[in-house]
């Protein structure tokens, strides 16, 4: 019995939690969300949340099998970026005789694979050992989407099943 082959169609699981008021850092005065210092995806996850996004590639793919007329995940393939939609705060300042004040930033500003605001890659790697298209190894659902995503496919395909 196998595993329902991921398609693009449908979401990732998402990953993280949100924490907005979580302080990620405190900075001298003039310090924005842009120049602040970043964490890793693996640190900020307990903190920020990537939500369930849009299982889509990052760019063409020229595929000659189809699933039900869906292209299906392969490995390697790239998917579109993941960015948070949470927040956290970083604390700026004294700046003369103001003292520090919140300044509240995106999660993916302050992590350092999201590019300072982009989101970070996404990347299917397929465990499947016995299941091929085009010579790839193809995905299904519970597999990886990372690092440095912590998301995995979590939809697939309702009838086209792959093994281990």
């Amino acid at each position: 019995m196998g595993v329902p082959a991921a398609i693009y169609r449908g979401n990732c699981s998402g990953h993280g939690v949100a924490i907005s008021g979580h302080i990620h850092g405190w900075y001298g005065c003039g310090t924005t969300c842009l120049t602040a210092s970043t964490k890793p995806v693996a640190t900020k996850n307990s903190v920020c949340l990537w939500p369930p996004t849009v299982l889509a590639p990052a760019g063409p793919y020229l595929r000659t099998v189809l699933i039900n007329g869906i292209m299906p995940i392969l490995d390697k393939d790239v998917l579109t970026v993941h960015r948070s939609s949470s927040t956290n705060i970083i604390m700026v300042g004294p700046c003369g005789k103001t003292p520090p004040r919140p300044k509240t930033c995106n999660c993916s500003m302050l992590t350092t694979e999201d590019s300072k605001g982009i989101g970070h890659t996404r990347i299917m790697h397929a465990k499947t050992k016995t299941v091929y298209a085009q010579a790839l190894a193809m995905g299904k659902v519970g597999d990886q989407l990372g690092p440095p995503c912590l998301s995995v496919i979590s939809q697939g395909s309702p009838n086209v099943m792959i093994g281990p």
